[in-house]
């Protein structure tokens, strides 16, 4: 059964789909991630990296910028665009959110947009249908590294 699960992810990983990377974290494996020059910072066993993830998120969500217009991503649900890095974060109970412009809410997905910070350009979050605010830069550097390593 395990050898069955290994090979499973190898697949996966080969394809370039999305996988689910524990604790309601989701990202792209594979050629995507090379694609940044990125690589997983914890394997499987190691949840460090995920906590970590999720605490600056509860720290960005509380701290969002302006509202993005042209946002590659307009919902949550959304299939995430090619040639982006999206992490996908699910919450029970919902994530609390708050916005430069007086704007709040909760979500029990949020999907933040790191493209930008992997390219040195601006990163943001989508915390629901046509809700899409920047995040710091500094932030997004944050939750990026504590993720993923650079490759080269």
């Amino acid at each position: 059964m395990r050898a069955a699960a290994l090979l499973l992810v190898a697949a996966l990983a080969a394809c370039g789909v999305t996988t689910t990377a524990g604790g309601g974290i989701s990202y792209p494996v594979g050629p995507s991630l090379a694609e940044f020059h990125v690589r997983e910072r914890c394997g499987a066993q190691d949840a460090s990296c995920h906590e970590r993830a999720q605490e600056l998120v509860s720290v960005i969500l509380g701290e969002l910028g302006a509202p993005v217009v042209d946002a590659a991503m307009q919902a949550p649900d959304d299939a995430p665009p090619d040639g982006r890095l999206t992490i996908i974060f699910d919450a029970q109970p919902p994530f609390e959110w708050q916005a430069a412009d007086g704007a709040s809410g909760t979500a029990e997905r949020v999907v933040l947009d790191l493209t930008g910070a992997a390219r040195g350009a601006e990163s943001y979050a989508v915390v629901g249908p046509g809700l899409a605010y920047e995040v710091d830069s500094e932030q997004a550097e944050d939750l990026l590294f504590a993720l993923f390593v650079l490759t080269d």
